[in-house]
């Protein structure tokens, strides 16, 4: 068995077509919390941002094994954001 872990933006790694399919996502992207990134805007419009999230959760879910997951990182006040980018890339609750 093969295990790799990739440490990379993650629009970049998602995008990549020589990726194979993966088990496991694990999100932990910045929270849009107006920190200091040397490679991020982190003070992104709210729409801005959770459309990138909402690209980001299907990238994962097309590179998805079936039975795979994803552990998404995120405040507990954007709950419901996150729940509503998962439920439109595919992902569901079992």
């Amino acid at each position: 068995m093969k295990y790799e872990i990739y440490n990379d933006n993650c629009l970049n790694a998602l995008k990549d077509k020589m990726l194979s399919k993966v088990d496991l996502t694990f999100l932990d992207p910045p929270f849009n919390q107006q920190k200091d990134y040397a490679f991020h805007n982190d003070n992104m419009e709210e729409k801005e941002y959770w459309d990138m999230m909402a690209d980001v959760c299907h990238s994962a879910y097309d590179l998805t094994n079936k039975g795979g997951a994803i552990y998404f990182m995120q405040r507990e006040k954007n709950t419901e954001f996150v729940l509503t980018c998962l439920r439109k890339a595919g992902w569901t609750s079992l």
